[in-house]
């Protein structure tokens, strides 16, 4: 009996070749799509999980905020001294480990070893950090030389990772070698450990040991700038745990908070949930959107959704050229469960070549794909990763069984239902019920579509806006290169002379050197200002730039009162500059009232500056957060980890020819390494605009898939009225009317599909753009756009496809059939 479905099964597909591909391409690509979205939410998800008791790893967070709720609310980092003490103080955690970037101490961080041959590698290593020594007992990093119980033990003990160890040795072993740090501080290679996975928060290139610092940092409460990852016991209750955080704090900081002013609390993180799931800053992480994981889960939904919606409606639309079909079998004495076999046969029979294109699909789109999401998701040219994992071919079954069951149970219910008499005359369909069931899944599909390009034009929109938004500084042709890391005593006077030097050239036109730059993470420049004779509790938070007196020239930043640092000014060392935001913030009614007050500042220890000058608010961040109230100081000996230069747009590459060699000849062993400021403040919006790209080209992709089934769907009813516009061209009807008559139909389920999905996308964006400080306001144009957009391709659709209706002659219209 099987054998017989099969063959009837094929012959079918094969008699109605149109239908059977539309159906066949509609169902691949929906499943090809579906596929690869799957496979990066899986890549998503499984941040971290590689991890041996990756379920019993947290970070500890630290949160601080001002009497006023205003500061910086959650971090990723915290105090020294908190992972001892809580391990100390709770037996439920197994092991405590910290990391802190070296950054925090050197500004950037430059390795450089000395060959055999004399031949000395510098470069500058962006993942660089400190841990303890009990780093691998908690992170189950496997080593490939060394051991991971003494790897981190002794004070300038290093490991590296495996492409670091390439990268300077090449096939040489490195264990037991010397390599610098920052020029003269000399660590030993005690272990190099396999490359951490992509897919992991933590993006680690090489290791100190922690008791590289003098002294005991464990009693430490006043640095908050070390990741702490703590390693529960099996079966603890980390909720009854996370309670006790509070008492925690107060124990060890209560004094600290009443000194400061501030308030903070301490949270448990789950390490699997840091990459999709933190909203703070932090060096560290390569940050995801659990928004957008769902989103993209909901749009491969949709997109399969559409394809099988596609099938059914194609499928009941044909009823009536096999209703003579189901008739005579019927009478020849086939039962209803046997018709319901047959059709659920054939759905089966086109899932499984769905399936098998849609294999093709993923392969030959899986590097394009990667390109798109800007991960390595597929790992190899033939995807044996992709094949050998459980879920996927769950996945590819849950195809067969959705398609063939969910898809296809219906036509074949409404197929063998027929009633043996009025199949053989055609004389059983009345459309109504069934046609209104498949008006319902057309309308479906059209406010599907409305909804992913209004989706996709209030996206591009955001971005569009961000990046055309003042920001209250200019960041064009400005060219940042880092500051030296390998210093001496003569280091202020090197820089001095650089400034000189560099500012002869004609392309180059300002100069500044400074802590920090636009778009950089600001999460460890955050401190406390006051007014004079206040209390603890009244300060609030700034954030801290160290800078020169070209900062607001290279910037075009504006002083609305007051003035610039000067170089010929040496009060201007002990002189500070506010933004609006921070003078409003302190209490002062107006910018020009602060000027010339002298204000408490806090770094070590609570010090007084004198306000020289007030500046406009900038956008320091990302639009995603507000604009902060900000601190600009000029003292002598201040960190210093960036040269910034206004360069002239004439003979770029000159100017940046010339800037290395004055560089390499004052500040000699340093690797230069500099970017455009504009393509690094963009950088906060990468994801931003892979999420774009992704949620356009899969929006496209639904738009087709919908199309193929309207493509069908306007073929088969311009078919059945054949007859109908042979008999109404005879009485005169005109192409053009042909085409109102036969679109028409389509046009009203639109509308009704846009009343569905306008008010939805309406409150979909909004949601999305909740996300932002500074967002685009919601324009009806872009909900219009979509309707027409929808509308547009829906009459290309039907006009290509009933135009053989249209211009038929009408002598072999009425003889249609």
């Amino acid at each position: 009996m099987f054998t017989n479905h099969l063959k009837v099964a094929g012959r079918n597909l094969m008699k109605r070749k149109e239908f059977s591909m539309l159906n066949l391409l509609g169902l691949s690509i929906g499943m090809a799509a579906c596929l690869l979205i799957l496979q990066y939410v899986k890549y998503e998800m499984n941040y971290d999980k590689f991890y041996k008791d990756a379920s019993r790893i947290y970070r500890l967070n630290l949160g601080m905020s001002d009497p006023d709720k205003v500061g910086v609310g959650m971090m990723s980092t915290n105090h020294p001294a908190a992972g001892p003490a809580l391990k100390a103080d709770f037996p439920q955690i197994e092991e405590v480990t910290r990391v802190v970037d070296v950054k925090i101490f050197a500004g950037s961080s430059v390795l450089s070893y000395k060959g055999k041959n004399g031949e000395i590698s510098t470069f500058y290593e962006s993942n660089i950090y400190i841990a303890d020594s009990t780093f691998f007992d908690v992170f189950s990093l496997p080593l490939i030389s060394g051991d991971p119980s003494s790897a981190l033990s002794g004070p300038r003990n290093f490991v590296i990772s495996e492409h670091t160890a390439r990268r300077y040795f090449g096939e040489q072993d490195p264990m037991g070698e010397t390599v610098a740090l920052q020029g003269d501080f000399e660590v030993t290679i005690t272990g190099v450990m396999k490359d951490i996975p992509e897919n992991s928060h933590l993006n680690i290139d090489g290791l100190l040991s922690l008791s590289v610092f003098e002294g005991n940092i464990d009693n430490t409460w006043i640095w908050p700038e070390f990741h702490t990852y703590v390693k529960l016991k099996p079966n603890t209750e980390v909720q009854g745990l996370e309670s006790q955080l509070d008492v925690f704090v107060l124990k060890y900081l209560g004094d600290v908070m009443e000194e400061f002013g501030i308030k903070e609390k301490m949270e448990l993180q789950q390490i699997t949930d840091i990459h999709l799931y933190s909203e703070f800053d932090s060096r560290s992480e390569d940050k995801g959107s659990a928004q957008m994981v769902s989103f993209l889960v909901i749009i491969a939904a949709i997109i399969l959704l559409i394809a099988w919606i596609n099938y059914v409606n194609l499928s009941t639309a044909r009823s009536l050229e096999r209703a003579p079909e189901v008739g005579i079998r019927k009478v020849i004495g086939a039962r209803k469960q046997d018709l319901f076999q047959q059709f659920l046969v054939e759905s089966a029979l086109i899932n499984i070549l769905a399936i098998l294109v849609s294999i093709v699909l993923v392969y030959l789109f899986a590097s394009p794909f990667n390109t798109l999401v800007g991960k390595t998701i597929f790992q190899d040219v033939w995807l044996s990763g992709l094949w050998s994992q459980s879920t996927t071919w769950i996945i590819l079954l849950m195809f067969l069984f959705g398609g063939t069951i969910l898809a296809g149970s219906y036509p074949a219910f409404v197929l063998s239902s027929f009633k043996p008499i009025k199949t053989i005359k055609s004389k059983f369909y009345s459309g109504g019920q069934k046609l209104s069931f498949r008006q319902v899944m057309v309308v479906f599909q059209f406010a599907v579509s409305i909804l992913m390009i209004a989706g996709t034009l209030i996206v591009f929109d955001q971005l569009s806006f961000m990046q055309k938004k003042q920001l209250g500084f200019n960041m064009d042709q400005v060219l940042v290169v880092k500051a030296p890391s390998m210093t001496d005593s003569t280091y202020n006077t090197k820089e001095a002379y650089f400034k000189n030097e560099i500012l002869k050239y004609a392309g180059i036109q300002q100069f500044t050197a400074s802590s920090s730059i636009p778009g950089g993470a600001t999460n460890g420049m955050i401190n406390s200002i006051k007014k004079k004779g206040q209390s603890t509790e009244e300060a609030t938070f700034a954030l801290y730039i160290f800078t020169d007196e070209g900062f607001l020239q290279t910037y075009e930043i504006d002083v609305i009162a007051g003035r610039n640092f000067s170089e010929n000014i040496a009060s201007d060392r002990d002189a500070v500059m506010l933004n609006r935001k921070a003078v409003k913030q302190m209490g002062f009614s107006a910018p020009e009232e602060v000027l010339g007050q002298v204000i408490s500042i806090k770094q070590n220890r609570w010090s007084e500056v004198t306000v020289i000058g007030v500046v406009e608010n900038i956008n320091y961040r990302s639009l995603v957060f507000e604009q902060s109230p900000m601190a600009f100081f000029n003292f002598e000996n201040a960190p210093i980890d960036y040269y910034s230069f206004k360069v002239g747009a004439q003979d770029m590459s000159n100017s940046i020819a010339q800037i290395e060699e004055v560089y390499a000849r004052i500040f000699p062993g340093n690797p230069i390494e500099y970017f455009f400021l504009d393509n690094h403040f963009a950088e906060q919006y990468k994801a931003d605009e892979q999420f774009s790209h992704v949620f356009s080209v899969f929006s496209g992709l639904s738009i087709i898939v919908t199309c193929l089934g309207l493509l069908g769907l306007a073929s088969y009813m311009a078919a059945r009225r054949t007859k109908e516009v042979g008999i109404r061209k005879v009485l005169g009807a005109s192409p053009e009317l042909i085409f109102v008559l036969l679109g028409k139909q389509f046009f009203w389920l639109v509308l009704i599909g846009a009343a569905i999905a306008i008010p939805l996308s309406w409150w979909g964006g909004n949601l999305w753009l909740d996300n932002y400080a500074y967002r685009t306001p919601l324009s009806a144009w872009l909900f219009i756009a979509s309707l027409l957009a929808v509308m547009l391709v829906a009459a290309v659709t039907v006009v290509w496809q009933t135009s053989r209706s249209a211009f038929i002659n009408p002598v072999d219209a009425i003889r249609y059939e």
